[in-house]
């Protein structure tokens, strides 16, 4: 299953009971489908970016809690540059996202760079609570 990490601040989004996250900025495009791993990043350089944006655009904002894990599972429906979203940024590639799935337990394991897979060990995990 395919994984992305997030930086924190930003991941914790998707899984907002109301307004959630339903776009992912990226300047590169997708052609995936279907399931995608959430995974948390442990660099705590976002989070006051993400805290600012979510405050001026008058979005809740979970404090982050969860570093370097796997948090949920999200469902990737779409790519395009037009999305309308209030999530969406200019000039970026925004992968269209639904269904969002926040795990009960976070799965502790390293991040990547772009679209990575989990070790076994992590998605006998991943299975375990989807």
């Amino acid at each position: 299953m395919k994984t992305l990490t997030v930086c924190v601040g930003w991941a914790e989004l998707f899984f907002l009971p109301q307004d959630a996250k339903d776009i992912e900025n990226r300047s590169w495009p997708t052609s995936h489908r279907g399931h995608l791993l959430i995974h948390a990043g442990k660099a705590k350089k976002e989070i006051a970016l993400a805290r600012s944006y979510c405050f001026a655009e008058h979005l809740p904002f979970i404090e982050p809690s969860v570093f370097g894990a796997i948090i949920g599972v999200v469902d990737v429906v779409g790519c395009d540059r037009l999305s309308r979203s209030r999530w969406a940024i200019s000039n970026q590639y925004h992968w269209h996202l639904a269904n969002p799935r926040l795990f009960a337990e976070p799965i502790a394991c390293n991040g990547s760079l772009s679209l990575w897979e989990p070790s076994i060990e992590t998605m006998e995990k991943v299975e375990a609570q989807l």
